[in-house]
C-alpha cells in the first residue's frame, strides 16, 4: 500500500531548494496542471525536471508524450541518475492522488503532487511505493 505524506507533515523526499522548484513550476502553470520528473537514486530525490503536459485538457490532467518521456531519460543518464517518479498539480483541488493517477503513477517509486489554489501552492503530497 502507497504511503501518502503531507510536507507539513513528515517532509517531501526532496531538500527545501526542490520543493521550492516544484511549487514554483505548479504556480507558474497554474491554471493548469504542471507534470516534471523526480531524479536521484533509490529514494534520494537529487532533481527536479518540468516536462511539457500534452494532455488535451490540461486543466484537469496530465499527459506525457513518449518523446517527452524519453527527453526525461535521458537528461536523467546524461545526470547519472535515473527517473524515481513524477509530480504534478492539482489546480483549486486536494493534493490526494485520483484514481487515474494512482494508475498511472503506480509504476515509479515516488509520486508527488502540489496543490495550487487561486495560484498558490498550498500543499504537497507525495505517494511512495
Amino acid at each position: 500500500m502507497p504511503d501518502s505524506r503531507k510536507s507539513e507533515e513528515r517532509g517531501i523526499p526532496v531538500n527545501a531548494s526542490l520543493e521550492a522548484r516544484l511549487r514554483a513550476h505548479a504556480e507558474q502553470t497554474y491554471p493548469d496542471e504542471c507534470v516534471g520528473a523526480l531524479l536521484g537514486h533509490g529514494d534520494d530525490v537529487r532533481e527536479v525536471l518540468p516536462l511539457e503536459n500534452s494532455a488535451a485538457d490540461r486543466r484537469t490532467g496530465f499527459a506525457l508524450t513518449a518523446r517527452e518521456y524519453l527527453r526525461a531519460e535521458a537528461q536523467a543518464e546524461t545526470r547519472g541518475l535515473e527517473v524515481l517518479g513524477l509530480y504534478h498539480s492539482h489546480p483549486d483541488a486536494p493534493a490526494v492522488p485520483s484514481a487515474r493517477d494512482a494508475a498511472v503513477l503506480r509504476s515509479f517509486r515516488r509520486a508527488v503532487i502540489i496543490s495550487v489554489r487561486a495560484g498558490v501552492a498550498t500543499e504537497v503530497t507525495v505517494t511512495a511505493s
